[in-house]
């Protein structure tokens, strides 16, 4: 008696392993995407982080005084004054009003992220202004209104 598989087992080993590598195959791929996508989320989160450390630098620096600054990356180089750690976008243009409002954008590989009055985001607001860009002002408004947050305040007094 022969001990051992015949060549159409065999096959159908071999077939059974190939479905299960097409089904596997996809998942991990998105697996590796997934990290990479939410790495570069990170980093960009550490870009943020890095450009208020400059401006609370400065601002304490300078005795309570910072001037607008606005630096760009290319090729991994640039923004000299804002201490980055870890990796370095590709590209990137940061921009820091007198008040520490971050606004810009900065792309890590096929990512892109922005960054619209200090929050990061991946959708695109550099064709929208932001509230700082355009010193918000309501001609309609009853109290003068000059930023969002007065806007806000008399918006909700009117529904109460």
């Amino acid at each position: 008696m022969k001990k051992g598989f015949t060549l159409i087992e065999l096959l159908a080993i071999i077939l059974i392993l190939a479905i299960i590598a097409l089904i596997a195959t996809p998942i991990v791929l998105n697996i590796i995407e997934d990290s990479r996508k939410s790495a570069s989320k990170s980093a960009a989160g550490m870009v943020l982080s890095a450009t208020h450390d400059y401006y609370a630098t400065e601002y304490m620096r300078n005795m309570g005084e910072f001037t607008e600054y606005t630096c760009s990356i290319s090729d991994k180089t640039g923004c000299p004054e804002v201490l980055l750690r870890g990796d370095r976008p590709d590209t990137a243009v940061i921009s820091v009003s007198t008040d520490g409002t971050v606004n810009g954008s900065v792309t890590f590989g096929k990512y892109t992220y922005y960054y619209c009055d200090n929050s990061l985001s991946e959708i695109d607001c550099g064709s929208i202004k932001t509230s700082v860009q355009i010193g918000y002002t309501n001609p309609l408004s009853k109290n003068n209104c000059e930023n969002v947050k007065c806007a806000l305040d008399e918006l909700f007094e009117e529904f109460n």
